[in-house]
């Protein structure tokens, strides 16, 4: 976990302290000195419901309604492995016999279940649907109602991003998800969903 926290510390009067990267807030109170109002402004009040965070052992999410709700720590490497591995299987069982164009997803919900799913092609083209939402849609049918990541899988030489139906979607059920776009050859790309998607409309708007 120390690795994930390396470059997330900040230093303030000798005392290391975690802050979102986003609001630069601070989950926990660390003792700011005397005369840092802003520090003591920014750490938690215990009967504050609004200020709070939410601890894994792999992932800090800032929870403060009044604040940004960014992931403090990428999801780990082994986690994104194990999503890259569910996204590559189930690109083998896709149904495209009019593009021929094998595409894989996963998600991670906020439960630690993974979930995989293909693109499903149609003779009526409109009813295609893509792999990443299937995978969404495979982990909402089990009870997910939250997700954390997304991995999608192309068989092309360079990452390709989802298309924007699908990014959407992904907002629809988190909007800090990291998503991560990977294919046949050495490079990956990873994005906070609000890269891929800024200003986005989305629950909150209704």
């Amino acid at each position: 976990m120390a690795r994930h926290l390396e470059s997330q510390f900040r230093s303030r009067a000798g005392v290391a302290q975690l802050e979102c990267q986003s609001c630069q807030w601070s989950p926990v109170p660390m003792g700011p000195p005397l005369g840092d109002s802003a520090a003591r402004e920014r750490a938690p009040q215990k009967n504050n419901p609004e200020l709070r965070f939410t601890a894994r052992s792999d992932v800090l999410l800032c929870k403060s309604s009044i604040r940004c709700g960014r992931s403090i720590m990428n999801i780990e490497d082994a986690l994104i492995t194990r999503l890259n591995d569910a996204a590559k299987a189930a690109s083998e069982r896709a149904y495209c016999p009019y593009s021929k164009f094998q595409v894989g997803a996963a998600v991670l919900t906020e439960a630690g279940d993974i979930f995989s799913g293909c693109n499903v092609e149609n003779a009526s083209l409109g009813l295609t649907i893509c792999a990443e939402r299937n995978a969404i849609f495979q982990a909402v049918a089990a009870g997910a109602r939250k997700i954390r990541a997304l991995v999608v899988y192309t068989p092309t030489p360079t990452p390709t991003s989802p298309c924007g139906a699908c990014r959407q979607v992904i907002h629809e059920f988190g909007s800090n998800v990291e998503v991560v776009s990977i294919c046949n050859g050495q490079k990956h790309q990873r994005w906070d969903i609000s890269q891929l998607l800024p200003e986005a409309f989305g629950p909150k708007d209704l």
